[in-house]
């Protein structure tokens, strides 16, 4: 079990707070090791001591998703340091269930879930009596809230090899069943598969419906997910995740050729996306830039007579790209203020023109320049991707995480480039400021692993 579960479970021993991991205890340690959902139901008494025990372990309360909401419900995230792993705690005051988009039931048996709940054998976690468990899941079959025959066969054959006979009639008639219904009950533990065609009637008096108009409202949330799901990848407004309440992070990725910025930037979107709102920003001009202007300078030819064409072309392309920085970071900016972790591959600068995503007209295309007319153009375009650059500073990120390695160690990966533009590069990496960011540097000349684990505890240090 990681360590950040093995806390959270001496915390609530030592604090007392009534609380029952309350579904799914054939595979409760999956989600104590990052691998799924941890389903805790907690007395409503002792919500608030619930909530100060999480902050004091460093979980953070993500804003659920609108189609989502449950009064009942809340949503915390926990991290291992030594594993990077999330784990992935649903908070219930109430056992609701029902719809994946409005949980419309409410498990009745609520103080009886507390008083007879039993200790896992192989951890301190509270867990449902397999005895309740079992009822509920007939409940949550006979509306439809699990649908995947394996899964419900997997859970039923755990609880029936669990349960007696007279410690399971005396537990149902303490949840209000007369003794006849709870034979009932009992007998389905005897049938080849689970049907609650028989047993419908008794287990409506286990359960009640929470909400009216509940057919409507499961249309308009299911409908609001799908709209937002299909424009979600062209607007930074829509959102299918969790999002941070106090508003999200702007993080950058720099290094020199051959540190692993896409690849670290692609795995760390990867790695937050499975829990929250995170988006990855590439702003270089390789993979992942498109222009029609680099498009059209693929096509033509280079004889004398296209020679002025493809110079305007070259330089229209270098704005372009100064631009599309300015265009990207004000939607990135939205994005965190809105709740997002926006990620951002390479960052602009304007403290060393020519390398590292600084202005390079003015320095590597200005002084090719032939005649006069051709100067004149290229110092305009020089003027105006310097102009977008210093629109482009003006938003900083909250976090820059340089990664650095050797110039040797570049020159490894990289071969084709230049030793003297590597040590320069090198150089300018470990210069480069960022006033009103926090700024941490990573040594990547460790094994992958090891270093993404170190990058995750640096995010989800400035996220709580």
């Amino acid at each position: 079990m990681l360590t950040v579960s093995e806390n959270l479970l001496n915390a609530l021993e030592e604090t007392g707070v009534r609380y029952l991991h309350w579904k799914g205890n054939c595979h409760y340690l999956d989600g104590f090791n990052g691998k799924g959902d941890i389903d805790l139901l907690v007395h409503r008494d002792d919500s608030e001591k619930m909530r100060a025990l999480l902050r004091g372990l460093h979980f953070i309360n993500p804003k659920t998703q609108s189609f989502l909401q449950n009064d009942h419900i809340e949503d915390w995230l926990g991290f291992d340091k030594k594993y990077g792993v999330m784990i992935h705690l649903h908070l219930y005051y109430e056992i609701v269930f029902g719809s994946h988009f409005l949980n419309e039931y409410t498990f009745l048996p609520y103080e009886q879930c507390f008083a007879q709940a039993v200790t896992a054998e192989d951890s301190l976690c509270r867990q449902q009596n397999p005895a309740i468990e079992y009822a509920l899941l007939l409940c949550r079959v006979a509306e439809g809230a699990i649908k995947d025959s394996k899964k419900i066969e997997g859970n039923r054959q755990y609880l029936i090899h669990r349960i007696e006979e007279e410690p399971f009639l005396a537990t149902m008639r303490q949840c209000g069943l007369t003794g006849e219904d709870a034979q009932a009950l009992f007998a389905t533990t005897q049938d080849e598969e689970c049907d609650v065609d028989d047993v419908r009637e008794i287990l409506t008096l286990l359960y009640e419906k929470n909400t009216s108009f509940a057919g409507l409202k499961i249309l308009r949330r299911k409908a609001v997910y799908a709209i937002r799901k299909r424009r979600r990848v062209g607007s930074v407004g829509f959102f299918t995740k969790k999002r941070l309440r106090n508003g999200g992070y702007m993080i950058a990725f720099i290094g020199q050729d051959g540190a692993g910025k896409t690849r670290v930037t692609s795995d760390m979107a990867g790695w937050l996306r499975q829990k929250l709102e995170a988006r990855r920003f590439y702003l270089g001009s390789g993979e992942g830039y498109y222009s029609l202007q680099r498009d059209l300078l693929k096509t033509l030819p280079k004889s004398g007579l296209f020679k002025l064409l493809r110079g305007i072309l070259a330089l229209s392309d270098q704005l372009h790209i100064a631009k599309r920085c300015v265009k990207q970071l004000k939607r990135a900016q939205v994005y965190a203020v809105q709740g997002g972790v926006a990620l951002f591959d390479r960052y602009p600068q304007t403290q060393f023109p020519g390398l590292c995503d600084g202005a390079k007209i003015r320095e590597n295309l200005l002084p090719k320049a032939e005649n006069g007319l051709i100067r004149a153009i290229t110092l305009r375009y020089a003027k105006r991707e310097e102009k977008a650059l210093k629109k482009a500073v003006r938003i900083q990120p909250d976090l820059v995480i340089k990664l650095m390695l050797t110039t040797e160690e570049s020159l490894r990966r990289k071969p084709r480039e230049k030793p003297e533009n590597v040590q320069k590069k090198h150089e300018i990496v470990k210069e480069l400021a960022f006033p009103k960011s926090r700024v941490v540097v990573v040594d990547v000349m460790k094994e992958y692993g090891a270093e993404t684990v170190e990058i995750k505890n640096i995010i989800w240090k400035k996220l709580h």
